[in-house]
């Protein structure tokens, strides 16, 4: 179960298809969400261009002139769609994964322009989050940064990305980091470049997917960059050994530590063997002692804290997401 956002910058055209079919084909994509359609109204021969098939359920939000325009198609084999919520803004799909049973929200955002108008797009959007118990993917162009690291030769709005970051801290939303490319969107001239798109999920979908990756496609045919997320298993070699602050508050946690540390790794040889063993006696225990107060010591390449641990951040002032 894949998915796949974009922000096309018009549907027309048989290349763009072509390239997006193919995107689909290659990534094994389950679902596809599509910002700037810039038509009134998307016809499903449209549709069946970008997927490659007539096996698909589509919802969409008409563009205002030649102005935004919001697409989501699914495969049917997979989802069973139960509700639909449309605005300017954002599209959002509810139903059920076939098979599982378990409901799942797909939102397509594609946010304007205005610091003003995104602030109240985030308010929103987090009632949305918040009336929902099941799975939830958010994804779209958010037309805003995290960090100042974000954007290149261009300007950052502090504003901006503060109320961007309370949204994703307040909606108890996790992002997992991004490969293939550092920004999603460029310039014509390739100058200017910001991390515009992005892939957000709720704390129910990270834990059924602790190692799910984000990949950013090459652009062509838009200034945007397709960026996947792969639910699918991808072995990028052994976990990293990660340490959070928030832990330290954690009950029972330094003693859990101070255990692990002091046992027999059970090997000889050099020093940095054992210590690598060691740092595996540490993970196994504070798994198993601590259970799900920590969420995945390995991560999936990105900030891997519960929610209690994103509280104690935000008590410090500090970005869990900041390297």
């Amino acid at each position: 179960m894949n998915f796949l956002s974009f922000n096309v910058r018009g549907i027309g055209g048989m290349e763009k298809q072509r390239w997006v079919k193919n995107l689909k084909s290659k990534h094994g994509i389950s679902f596809m969400a599509i910002q700037e359609t810039k038509v009134s109204s998307v016809s499903s021969d449209a549709v069946a261009g970008f997927w490659g098939n007539r096996s698909f359920g589509f919802e969409s939000v008409d563009s205002v002139g030649l102005s935004g325009g919001l697409l989501c198609i699914w495969d049917l084999s997979v989802f069973r769609l139960s509700s639909v919520v449309k605005n300017r803004n954002f599209l959002q799909i509810t139903g059920q994964l076939t098979g599982s049973g378990l409901l799942l929200s797909f939102i397509n955002v594609y946010a304007p322009q205005s610091v003003v108008a995104k602030k109240s797009l985030w308010d929103e959007l987090s009632q949305v989050i918040s009336a929902w118990d099941g799975l939830c993917v958010m994804t779209g162009d958010f037309n805003a940064v995290r960090f100042r690291e974000e954007r290149k030769n261009c300007s950052f709005k502090s504003t901006c990305a503060s109320n961007f970051n309370n949204f994703i801290f307040d909606a108890g939303l996790f992002e997992y980091n991004m490969r293939g490319s550092k920004f999603t969107f460029s310039s014509p001239d390739g100058r200017k470049q910001s991390k515009l798109d992005r892939f957000l999920v709720n704390s129910g979908f990270f834990s059924s997917w602790p190692e799910a990756s984000v990949v950013a496609e090459s652009s062509f045919l838009s200034d945007h960059c397709p960026i996947i997320l792969k639910t699918e298993l991808t072995n990028f070699g052994p976990k990293p050994f990660r340490l959070f602050d928030s832990w330290y508050d954690l009950s029972g946690f330094r003693e859990v530590v101070a255990s692990a540390l002091m046992k027999d790794p059970g090997v000889s040889g050099p020093p940095d063997i054992r210590f690598m063993r060691k740092l595996g006696i540490l993970r196994a225990d504070v798994e198993k002692e601590l259970g799900s107060s920590v969420c995945g010591l390995g991560g999936p390449r990105g900030y891997s804290g519960d929610l209690v641990g994103q509280e104690s951040y935000r008590r410090r002032g500090v970005d869990p997401y900041r390297k």
